[in-house]
């Protein structure tokens, strides 16, 4: 009896389970889509957002600048896996592009560019306190 309800859960298991991609790069690519591979997702936070225990997620190559949050928890038997297409590269970074560098003004190779973040929130300057400078 114990065999049929373990058969019958990894059963369950396996039919629920799906499978999603993502490629940033693809023509048909959208949040708003299915995740199919003729309509993949845009972003891997979408699919961060829908995936399910047993859930398999391709991601092609592409630099990914985002913030991703698994919001289900896959289980030992059906865990949640996010995989890079085979032979392909993907970069998932949280780091903004800086674009508009300047070359600085002098004879040593110095570049320039706005930062816009701040870092400390206490300081009008954004020096540590102890800072004399």
């Amino acid at each position: 009896m114990l065999s049929a309800a373990s058969l019958v859960a990894v059963l369950t298991w396996t039919v629920q389970a799906a499978h999603f991609e993502v490629a940033a790069g693809h023509t048909q690519a959208s949040d708003d889509g299915s995740g199919a591979t003729e309509q993949p997702w845009k972003t891997i936070s979408q699919a961060a957002a829908n995936v399910r225990p047993g859930d398999v997620v391709t991601i092609r190559g592409g630099i990914y600048r985002e913030r991703v949050l698994v919001k289900a928890s896959g289980t030992a038997a059906a865990p949640i896996r996010f995989e890079a297409a085979p032979g392909e590269h993907v970069v998932l970074t949280g780091a903004d592009r800086i674009t508009g560098w300047q070359r600085a003004e002098g004879a040593r190779p110095m570049y320039r560019v706005s930062w816009p973040h701040r870092f400390n929130t206490y300081s009008k300057t954004m020096t540590h306190p102890a800072d004399e400078h």
